[in-house]
């Protein structure tokens, strides 16, 4: 239970702390290399807490369809808003009241970037950021300043009508979010800054590679842009 105990229960408390006062439902998607302890802890308190939805999805085979499905769970609940964070405290659960605050504006998506990363960023990793962040910003176009940040929150409706329509992710690992923010480039969004720590001193030369795969799919759908949009 220690990985249950040290990261996956407290950022569970967190988040449930932030948002009682509000109507709320985690969902917590389990893919097929799921840590039985961890999931069976969840399904535990998942059966006397109505806030709480454990799902397992053996069909996730990667991040992207993690994403996907998890998102497409989200937002086929009838909820108004469906807020995606990454876990590991990689984020913060407290910067959540800040999205919360934005539910009631006349925003679609809510984004999240960060001015920086953690101090103990090692200096590739700040590197590589910088370039996925700066050549995503030419290759499609973007205004927002932080097209790899993974926590958001776009309202259901339109959220589930995109997913629908695109069927998959074409990136399968780190430009997700990146994606993900330009198939809804055209609708009013607001920003918010987020906190952000890593706790990866190094980046493998499988991640660089991927990155530069990633740029390399954005790079296609921004070249199939108009009739790729055609469908929605």
């Amino acid at each position: 239970m220690t990985g249950v105990q040290t990261c996956a229960l407290p950022i569970y408390n967190e988040i449930v702390s932030v948002c009682n006062n509000n109507k709320f439902l985690i969902i917590c998607l389990f893919d097929k290399s799921r840590d039985l302890s961890t999931y069976n802890y969840f399904k535990y308190i998942e059966r006397n807490n109505k806030n709480l939805k454990v799902v397992y999805d053996p069909k996730v085979k990667n991040l992207a369809d993690a994403y996907y499905r998890a998102n497409l769970y989200g937002s086929a609940i009838n909820a108004k808003w469906t807020l995606s964070m990454v876990g590991g405290y990689r984020h913060s659960p407290k910067d959540l009241t800040k999205f919360i605050n934005k539910f009631n504006c006349n925003y679609k998506c809510i984004w999240g970037y960060r001015t920086q990363l953690s101090s103990n960023s090692p200096p590739i990793r700040k590197f590589v950021s910088f370039l996925g962040n700066f050549f995503s910003k030419i290759i499609l176009n973007i205004s927002i300043p932080d097209l790899t940040s993974g926590f958001y929150a776009i309202r259901s409706k339109n959220l589930l009508d995109r997913l629908i329509k695109i069927k998959s992710f074409v990136s399968s690992g780190h430009f997700i979010d990146t994606e993900l923010k330009f198939y809804f480039k055209n609708l009013r969004f607001s920003l918010i800054n987020i906190s952000y720590k890593t706790y990866n001193k190094t980046i493998s030369f499988l991640s660089i590679l991927d990155a530069i795969r990633s740029l390399l799919c954005l790079f296609l759908i921004r070249i199939n842009f108009k009739s790729f949009f055609c469908r929605f």
